[in-house]
């Protein structure tokens, strides 16, 4: 009994440790409508498409790109160093604020729909500027998630602007 209680207090102080280093959650967007549920990993979502495109998901991952004009989409992955998903915020950034680009590294969940789409040639120049790369990087084709919300460990909004002004 006494081991049980043991074992149960270090497990409390633990999460009572995790979640004060954790830091505090930015909330980016609309109030999440499906906070009670787990998200779905990154890494289930890009392995397994067919059975989450054009369904609401709940998804969590770390950040790995962010756009650094008006913060109007960014990428998620299991890992920095894993394949992403692409973000694109529906929320007016001037009032749900900027995801800022010091995001990168941070623990994030995103809600919204998950489309398959065909991404225009100047959109496919457009990403191509804000990454720094040949627009040969940005695929013509792509999973996106449509988010409305968004949360992100350690992470405050930043002040608005537009894309394209970097």
């Amino acid at each position: 009994m006494k081991t049980c209680f043991s074992i149960l207090m270090s497990a409390c102080c633990a999460l009572v440790l995790m979640t004060g280093c954790a830091g505090k959650v930015g909330k980016f967007g609309d109030p999440m409508r499906h906070a009670q549920k787990a998200p779905t990993c990154v890494g289930e979502i890009l392995a397994n498409p067919d059975k989450y495109v054009d369904a609401e998901v709940r998804v969590g991952g770390v950040v790995k790109t962010v756009c650094d004009g008006a913060g109007c989409w960014m990428e998620i992955a299991e890992a920095i160093d894993k394949e992403a998903l692409f973000v694109k915020f529906s929320y007016d950034r001037n009032v749900g604020g900027r995801v800022p680009v010091s995001a990168v590294g941070h623990r994030a969940v995103c809600e919204g729909k998950l489309v398959s789409t065909e991404i225009p040639q100047h959109m496919r120049e457009h990403y191509a500027r804000e990454i720094d790369k040949p627009v040969a990087a940005v695929p013509a084709r792509r999973l996106q998630l449509i988010c409305p919300s968004t949360e992100i460990v350690g992470i405050e909004p930043a002040a608005p602007q537009p894309c394209g002004e970097h």
